[in-house]
């Protein structure tokens, strides 16, 4: 520092930004922002490409529904491997703080996204096709299991208290950034290149990320780590075992994390990824019109992310959240109702009304509600913990979960609806049990 000042003591007692930081703040937010949207990219690229080419690349052998089914179960492995991804890195996050395991992250990630754009179909390999596209999936969620905590956790530790769920609400719009990044790419090159996409042209964009992790990685290494961490282990309030800790004494706060995740997760697959696929598989409409639909709401998202943060600031985490999964709860049936008409517009509004508004009520808060359950100690931890298998859970299982409803009831909504209205409820309940954080010192 140019006084000579190292950052532990400027840190403080107050566990806020000092004025005289501004820039450093600024970098750490660019950088974990940008961080978590080369992991996002790098994680629905699959699902965006997916749905498309991978059922007949990779399982062809398989009926056309229980192909589609195979993708989603391949899908579902990256959810099913963040939860490892987050012991893995929570435990290191915690011990010797947040910054390296979310670089690491990032490398494993864009490392992951480069091999499956190398991978070989079944035509060339056979059953070492959809084997190795399952390892690489799982890898993928392995990374994000860790990345995705990590930053909002760099976010949040710098942020003042005041302005928590704002700054904590960027690493969560880097969601929609790296959907839209992967949309630009995909959108263009299916329709110019039509069946050249399918043959070769969608391994582009997973090459490409190869070069975006090594952008992101930079910007990583050039911040500074959590002044919140840092005090804490210089109080040698360090946890030598937080995995531990969580499971034995942070029951509760695990419990509501878990549920918090899972109610979010699951209403977005839904109104997005599986709602992709079963508009362009099952009632044949246009992929330019979903494509765009998804484009156009996560477009909007950027913007209502971090609004619904800051005004959870102001109104408190608990009340917004509340009112996001009570409105997912209620719109989910209109939802299906209108996909079910085949109206483009129609589609294309209720898909951004879903993912674009609905969601972000939810996702945008919950940058900062969850980390703030817990304690400097086990902070990594016990978020990755909950956020990872609430995640699983809800959206990881959700595209299908509701394919196989879907196929039971006969293409019934009702089934897909009452399962959305479960999941919500059981967050809803578990959110009554919560503490507020807004106002809390970290």
């Amino acid at each position: 520092m140019p006084d000579g000042t190292t950052l532990l003591e400027r840190a403080g007692p107050a566990v806020s930004v000092p004025p005289s930081l501004p820039h450093a703040f600024g970098r750490v937010i660019a950088a974990a922002t940008i961080g978590t949207a080369l992991e996002w990219f790098d994680f629905f690229l699959y699902g965006v490409v997916a749905p498309l080419v991978f059922d007949t690349l990779f399982f062809p052998k398989l009926d056309p529904v229980v192909g589609i089914i195979a993708v989603w179960g391949t899908f579902a492995a990256g959810f099913l491997a963040r939860p490892l991804g987050g012991i893995f890195f929570g435990h290191f996050g915690d011990r010797l703080g947040r910054k390296w395991p979310v670089i690491q992250a990032v490398a494993i990630m864009g490392t992951a996204s480069m091999l499956i754009g190398c991978l070989p179909g079944y035509a060339a390999i056979g059953i070492a096709a959809p084997l190795l596209l399952l390892l690489l999936r799982f890898v993928q969620g392995f990374a994000l299991g860790g990345e995705s905590i990590g930053a909002a956790l760099l976010a949040i530790e710098w942020a003042p208290t005041e302005k928590r769920g704002f700054y904590g609400a960027f690493p969560q719009a880097a969601g929609p950034i790296g959907i839209i990044c992967a949309s630009l790419m995909v959108i263009p090159l299916s329709y110019f290149l039509g069946s050249g996409f399918t043959a070769w042209a969608w391994r582009l964009p997973f090459l490409a990320s190869f070069v975006l992790m090594l952008v992101a990685c930079g910007l990583l290494l050039s911040v500074s780590e959590s002044m919140v961490f840092l005090r804490a282990k210089a109080e040698e309030k360090v946890s030598k075992t937080p995995v531990t800790d969580v499971v034995r004494g942070y029951k509760k706060p695990w419990a509501i994390a878990t549920a918090i995740a899972a109610g979010s997760s699951a209403f977005s697959y839904l109104v997005t990824i599986f709602a992709m696929a079963y508009g362009a598989r099952t009632l044949h409409m246009t992929t330019s019109v979903l494509t765009i639909a998804y484009l156009l709401s996560n477009v909007l998202a950027l913007f209502t992310m971090p609004a619904f943060g800051r005004l959870s600031d102001k109104v408190g985490r608990r009340p917004l959240w509340a009112t996001g999964v009570i409105l997912a709860m209620l719109y989910v049936s209109l939802f299906f109702f209108i996909l079910s008409t085949k109206n483009p517009l129609l589609v294309i509004l209720a898909i951004t009304l879903g993912a674009g508004v609905i969601h972000p009520l939810m996702f945008g808060p919950e940058g900062s509600i969850i980390p703030e359950l817990f304690n400097t100690s086990v902070r990594f931890s016990g978020a990755s913990l909950g956020k990872q298998i609430g995640t699983l859970l809800g959206g990881g299982l959700a595209p299908m979960l509701a394919t196989a409803l879907l196929a039971w009831s006969h293409g019934a909504f009702w089934s897909v609806d009452l399962y959305y209205i479960v999941v919500g409820a059981i967050a809803l309940t578990a959110l009554w049990y919560a503490r507020e954080t807004s106002r809390s010192e970290l």
